[in-house]
């Protein structure tokens, strides 16, 4: 009996000893990256563009960017940390920008490598039209971390069903699931503001074109379902039976609004080659 009790109290204290071991982060010591861009160079090295709130009352700077070339991820890290008086980690990652031209010759290679490090939960994606680098090095006084700012704007279409969800581990899904292709936001940069443009559409990894978020409606249609959508559009104002007597008032078309639309889904095959898909 009493050797059992041993038996029991080495099994305790075995997983504390072994959990012990792992490395503590002291934030005081760690620079949380919240938004890192990239950008394909002429060499075919990547230029990455970080940003980080400064936590320190003794400087008025509230945004710390860098930026470091290398061809690896691991590379691109070991020369942000030569840079900052504290190490920089991606737990904090809220959001990884890519331009047009690195996502047009394929992602996954980069991608799937930031799947396999610590970084935040559930981090989005998204395309910029131009260089990453201009969009997370720029000043957005209205805007505070850009990081966070793009991450809650993204969030909040996402849960209004505005936009697809773009994770990094649903990208990575969509990559390896056959029949599907991922889709990410498509973001660009005016003057002092950031707007979400539309959705960029991949074969593969590839980027290949984006469209509007209006003409992105169809694609969530297809893939996903609506809960609580909504929908504008025009139709003929003929077909709707109403006769208007005033001749300045007599419109070709109405709009028509739809609120908290419900799909469902139900895709058969028709064809191996369609026509090139076209919206109104």
């Amino acid at each position: 009996m009493r050797k059992g009790w041993q038996w029991m109290l080495l099994a305790m204290i075995g997983p504390l000893l072994i959990s012990g071991c792992e490395p503590t982060q002291i934030l005081d010591e760690t620079t949380l990256i919240t938004v890192m861009g990239f950008d394909v160079l002429e060499d075919n090295r990547i230029r990455a563009t970080a940003s980080a709130p400064v936590v320190s009352s003794l400087v008025s700077q509230k945004e710390q960017v860098v930026s470091a070339t290398d061809t690896t991820l691991n590379g691109i890290m070991n020369k942000l940390d030569l840079q900052l008086d504290r190490r920089p980690k991606l737990g904090q990652l809220r959001i990884a920008l890519y331009s047009k031209e690195m996502a047009k010759k394929g992602m996954i290679e980069f991608v799937g490598v930031m799947d396999r490090v610590e970084v935040g939960l559930r981090p989005y994606l998204g395309i910029v039209d131009g260089k990453s680098y201009d969009l997370v090095q720029a000043d957005y006084p209205t805007q505070g971390n850009i990081g966070l700012y793009l991450y809650y704007t993204i969030y909040k279409n996402v849960r209004g069903e505005q936009l697809p969800s773009s994770t990094l581990h649903e990208f990575m899904r969509d990559y390896y699931s056959e029949g599907n292709d991922p889709y990410l936001p498509f973001i660009e940069r005016k003057g002092n503001d950031i707007n979400i443009k539309g959705v960029a559409l991949f074969k593969g990894d590839q980027y290949v074109d984006w469209v509007k978020p209006e003409q992105a409606f169809y694609i969530k249609l297809v893939r996903d379902q609506f809960r609580a959508g909504f929908f504008q559009l025009s139709i003929p104002t003929a077909g709707l039976g109403i006769q208007d007597q005033r001749k300045s008032n007599k419109q070709e078309t109405s709009p028509i609004a739809l609120e908290t639309i419900n799909s469902k889904k139900n895709i058969k095959l028709v064809s191996q080659h369609p026509p090139p898909l076209t919206f109104p």
